[in-house]
């Protein structure tokens, strides 16, 4: 009898001591709810105060008419694009440098090498003219004035659909080589409006607002500067043809459009919260992506998986902690967008010295690291923060780049504006100023130093544009790089970012096959 007795003290100290721990969870987990929400509601007043706009509304792109659509018409091409797609196959060393500031100059090779085996512009000639009517086509659809990218904005990051970017990458591709090899059989004509239809397609993806969609449209920027460039140091443009190329470049700025991206992104992310919050569908299927994504090491994992994520862990987080967890996202998108904005209003060298706090704040720092050296987060913050946990790649690279590929594009512009200088005077223009306002409104912006480009007259007299590059010095106009680096890719890679000169036949032969 007193074993029973006994027994049951300890069961009922047992079931005393469960409850007051079960008690004592609930309210940890109750009071962990009160505090993240009364925190995060304190943060969003705060950010309304200084006038942030937190509604998807506010920024998402306005929908074409279907009749005024680009991106559907070019979508209803998609398979004639198909057809000329072993163009990447044969693709021309475009932007190529044999040394430092000295770029190949495609049009004028005989042949060159991809991955061992050499191609020559006849079989690029004949991929293009497989349907001869397509980039007939291509214009008419990019004469249209509207663009719908296809993504739903207001559905958080859920099952989300990205818009036609491989179709707009080898579009642009398409275009660019289109202008070339018009270039080679001397049809100026032809090239100037290839490159005018590319202008119109880089002006459309305006309205695609996500940092992956301006991120692919700045790779195509590349590719379509190069082409251009081409052009330009041929001399085969009249004026009237480069003042259409100037037109075709003016009015863009591809560093703020970046800057709306994620701007619309933070806002889409305090939606996707709210969405996964509400909806138990939603919750659980922005859970499997998650999970799904971890598995293929696109993300980190979550630190729990199956029944106990899906049934303990998710719904303890969904809450206590989901509004913990929002703010900690929206505090780092509100570093990248306030860095973002400090170097727009001031210049790349204004900010540079702040590049590492930033990537400390947003953990970028540990995407870049090995899983041994990456810093790890405790229990604790890897169970409350099981979305912004995730690895986040947004920080000030995305900013530097945005900038750099601005600058790039003023200075294309200027280089055009002192083509056509030259061409109404017969010399290059003592400086800058000389081209305002006849053939530029306004002195161009380096946003490296938030100074003007800069200009100089070679020993030949020939005039370069030039950015002072990274690190805001003016290095005269020189575009060997600071430290011995492997091989010159782009402008860069020097201590100024100088308009290319065209490379000798020699090493550009050379250069076309060291595949």
């Amino acid at each position: 009898m007193a074993g029973k007795t006994h027994w049951r003290s300890r069961f009922k100290l047992f079931g005393g001591t469960l409850g007051i721990l079960l008690g004592l969870a609930i309210a940890f987990l109750l009071i962990e709810k009160i505090r993240g929400a009364m925190e995060l509601n304190r943060r969003i007043a705060h950010l309304q105060q200084q006038g942030e706009r937190l509604a998807v509304a506010d920024f998402e792109p306005v929908q074409a008419k279907p009749g005024d659509d680009a991106a559907t018409a070019l979508h209803a091409l998609s398979n004639r694009l198909e057809s000329v797609s072993l163009l990447s196959q044969i693709t021309p060393p475009s932007g190529r440098f044999t040394k430092a500031g000295q770029q190949i100059r495609v049009t004028q090779l005989i042949s060159w090498s991809v991955e061992k085996k050499t191609n020559t512009w006849a079989e690029v000639a004949a991929n293009l003219a497989g349907d001869k009517t397509l980039l007939g086509d291509v214009h008419t659809a990019l004469i249209r004035p509207g663009w719908n990218d296809g993504c739903e904005y207001h559905n958080g990051f859920i099952e989300f659909k990205l818009g036609p970017l491989v179709l707009s990458k080898n579009l642009s591709q398409l275009l660019a080589f289109s202008a070339l090899v018009a270039l080679r059989s001397n049809d100026i004509e032809l090239a100037v409006a290839r490159i005018e239809d590319a202008g119109l397609l880089l002006r459309h993806q305006t309205n695609s607002p996500l940092i992956v969609s301006q991120l692919v449209r700045n790779a195509e920027a590349v590719i379509l500067w190069n082409a251009t460039w081409e052009l330009i140091i041929s001399g085969k443009c009249s004026e009237p043809q480069l003042t259409r190329l100037q037109a075709a470049w003016d009015g863009m700025d591809f560093n703020a459009d970046m800057s709306r991206a994620m701007t619309i992104e933070r806002n889409m992310t305090l939606e996707h919260y709210d969405l996964i919050i509400s909806s138990g569908e939603k919750r659980a299927k922005a859970m499997e992506e998650l999970a799904q994504a971890g598995e293929l090491g696109l993300n980190s994992r979550p630190p729990t998986k199956g029944f106990i994520l899906n049934h303990i862990h998710v719904p303890i987080w969904s809450f206590s902690w989901a509004r913990q967890d929002e703010l900690r996202s929206l505090n780092r998108w509100q570093a990248v967008i306030e860095f973002d904005r400090a170097a727009r209003s001031n210049s790349w060298s204004g900010v540079s010295d702040q590049v590492s706090e930033l990537d400390e704040k947003t953990g970028i720092l540990a995407v870049a690291l090995s899983d041994e050296d990456a810093p790890k987060q405790n229990l604790y913050n890897r169970l409350r923060y099981l979305c912004s946990g995730m690895t986040f790649s947004i920080g000030s690279n995305t900013t530097r780049k945005s900038m750099q590929i601005e600058t790039q594009r003023r200075m294309l512009v200027t280089a055009i504006a002192i083509e056509r200088w030259k061409l109404r005077r017969g010399r290059y223009p003592g400086s800058l100023d000389e081209l305002v306002p006849e053939l530029l409104s306004t002195m161009p912006v380096d946003l490296m130093n938030n100074q003007p480009l800069s200009y100089k007259l070679t020993k030949d007299g020939v005039g370069l544009v030039y950015s002072v590059g990274d690190d805001a010095r003016n290095d005269g106009g020189d575009p060997i790089p600071e430290q011995p680096i492997p091989a010159f890719r782009k402008i860069w890679d020097g201590k100024d970012a100088v308009w290319p000169q065209p490379a000798s036949t020699q090493d550009a032969e050379w250069a076309a096959h060291a595949d």
